[in-house]
């Protein structure tokens, strides 16, 4: 006996897709002479051996990966020995194995940003390690404050998504998702804000024109901002164009201060500024007093 065994793999099939890491492998052997052994029976991916459990019967091993493969390009070859230790092996066969969805990243804007004008466009990159992405697959959408129409242009790794006006004040949640040829959808998801407008200021005490025997007068403001908010601990308070310190309570819409020392006596301009997360700045809110 000096011919080698003759092999065949039959599964996977030569340039299928799989979808399972630990696929099933098939190989046909024959031998005419002594017989195949096929206890020796090995299998290699990507030229290096794996670990399979096997169970044959004559003329046919089936096989399971003991180790899951990694997505990407696979080549598959299977070596058996006949009982004259002739060592037979198959023709290679090259598959694609994809068990993940695609990865969709958006590259901008950042998630959680504030941004001080409606974004020109929305940027998402995506990728596939294994098979083709599907292009007309792309599905976006956004949330926000009022409704938004969307367009985006795209190619085979990134799209940009443009809405047809700009975008209303306020906090937005954006979706992107794709397949790949082997039907896997990979989604991502952030969200950020809009905000173009400095917050409002009021100061509601004292009144203006108002006569005060305290130096240490109470003092409260309101405020809103329909973007990012107002950040209360940039509240600043000045008295005749000079800044003073105050101990302030804060809430969600205004403030209530106290000066931690005696404002100077007679007339008084008083006013006050803050900004919101923006960093927009609410110019000046004031109002004349005597003390």
């Amino acid at each position: 006996d000096t011919s080698p065994p003759t092999l065949t793999i039959t599964a996977p099939v030569a340039g299928s897709v799989l979808l399972a890491a630990t696929p099933t492998l098939t190989v046909t052997h024959s031998d005419t002479m002594s017989g195949v052994d096929t206890s020796t029976l090995q299998w290699k991916v990507n030229g290096a051996p794996v670990a399979t459990t096997c169970s044959s019967t004559a003329g046919q091993s089936n096989c399971q990966l003991v180790s899951p493969l990694v997505d990407g390009p696979a080549s598959f070859v299977a070596s058996v020995r006949d009982y004259a230790t002739n060592v037979g092996t198959s023709p290679a066969v090259a598959v694609s194995v994809d068990t993940l969805p695609p990865t969709v990243v958006f590259t901008s804007p950042a998630n959680g940003a504030i941004l001080t004008a409606s974004p020109a466009g929305i940027e998402i990159s995506y990728s596939d390690s294994a098979t083709a992405i599907v292009t007309s697959s792309f599905l976006f959408s956004g949330s926000g404050p009022a409704s938004a129409q969307w367009s985006c242009p795209l190619d085979a790794q990134a799209a940009t998504c443009i809405p047809s006006a700009a975008l209303a004040e306020g906090a937005w949640s954006v979706t992107a998702s794709i397949t790949d040829s082997a039907g896997h959808r990979g989604e991502a998801t952030i969200g950020f804000t809009v905000d173009t407008a400095a917050p409002t200021l009021a100061i509601t005490a004292p009144l203006n024109g108002v006569i005060l025997n305290d130096r240490t007068p109470n003092l409260q403001v309101t405020y809103s901002d329909a973007g990012s908010g107002v950040d209360p601990q940039t509240l600043v308070w000045q008295a005749n164009g000079t800044p003073f310190a105050a101990t302030c309570q804060t809430n969600g819409s205004g403030a209530t201060c106290e000066p931690t020392a005696d404002l100077p006596l007679g007339p008084v301009t008083i006013s006050a500024t803050v900004r919101d997360y923006a960093q927009l700045l609410y110019p000046l809110a004031q109002v004349a007093i005597k003390l």
